[in-house]
């Protein structure tokens, strides 16, 4: 009868921890929702350009947002399902300035940007010149000419700027000029360059900055060039001709103790110079030859 006792009551404790045999439930995890963010802002935009702004915003959970703003100018109108800002100021708004906020929300929690000052300006945009086919160890000089303005200027001024590229790529001239004005562009082909065209030489500014694609012909001579490279070049020329052809001795040139020219006659610097280009010229020649050994 004792030993049943003791087994009725293992029994049961059994049952006990095993939760009784009834059938228990787990409380379902409860998901937070994270906040959106949002960034970027402007600061400028000129007068006839087209006003572009999209804000870069980011919802970790993968909510759908909207977006609101506060501050915007009368010329702009604003995308609520994107964030994107957009229209083109006016003369009229010359000057202007517009204090924005942009905020996005995912239906419970906001985040925002700004204010930020939003600066109508003058229509001065600018030229550059893109190039990808220059020789390594080559250059090349672009001349701009046009009525340059900057911002403030109450009149433009006419002039011109050199821009010395000597890789590719984009580059762009330093002076502006207002939208509507003419310019014009030139290539330096100066002896011992790539020939090089332009996709236009003349043209009216618009209303954005704009890329003028230079071409430039392949040169074989341009390993002449090669900086770490020895060049096997061999010029023979006795003293007099040397005299003559280099040191232009009978254009009556001098040199000091340093070797700079002293004094020389009228004419004498510029056939010294140009006699000198023709020699470098020549060694060109005779390394072309060289290389084809």
């Amino acid at each position: 009868m004792q030993n049943n006792f003791f087994q009725i009551l293992l029994v049961s404790i059994f049952i006990i921890s095993c939760g009784g045999g009834g059938g228990g439930s787990t409380a379902a995890p409860v998901i937070q929702n994270s906040s959106p963010s949002i960034s970027g802002s402007i600061s400028e935009i000129r007068v006839g350009e087209s006003l572009n702004f999209l804000p870069t915003a980011n919802d970790p959970d993968g909510d759908i947002l909207t977006f609101s703003i506060s501050g915007m100018p009368a010329w702009a109108s604003f995308n609520s399902s994107s964030g994107l800002l957009t229209g083109i100021p006016l003369a009229e708004d010359l000057g202007s300035i517009a204090a924005i906020t942009i905020s996005v929300s995912d239906g419970e929690f906001n985040a925002s940007i700004g204010p930020f000052n939003l600066t109508v300006t003058e229509p001065i945009f600018f030229i550059s010149i893109g190039v990808d086919t220059i020789d390594a160890y080559r250059n090349m000089d672009f001349e701009l000419s046009g009525c340059f303005i900057t911002n403030g200027d109450t009149e433009c001024i006419d002039g011109d700027e050199l821009l010395t590229v000597d890789e590719n790529g984009v580059f762009s001239f330093q002076a502006g000029i207002q939208t509507g004005s003419l310019y014009e562009l030139k290539v330096d082909r100066d002896p011992g360059r790539q020939e090089c065209t332009l996709e236009i030489e003349e043209g009216i500014v618009g209303s954005e900055d704009q890329t003028v694609v230079a071409t430039c012909q392949p040169d074989a001579s341009a390993a002449l060039f090669a900086l770490d490279k020895m060049h096997k070049i061999r010029l023979t020329m006795s003293i007099d001709e040397w005299n003559r052809f280099v040191l232009d001795k009978d254009s009556r040139i001098e040199f000091d103790a340093n070797g700079n020219i002293s004094k020389s006659a009228d004419g004498a610097i510029v056939k010294y110079i140009d006699k000198l280009i023709l020699n470098i010229l020549m060694l060109r020649v005779i390394r072309l030859k060289d290389m084809t050994r």
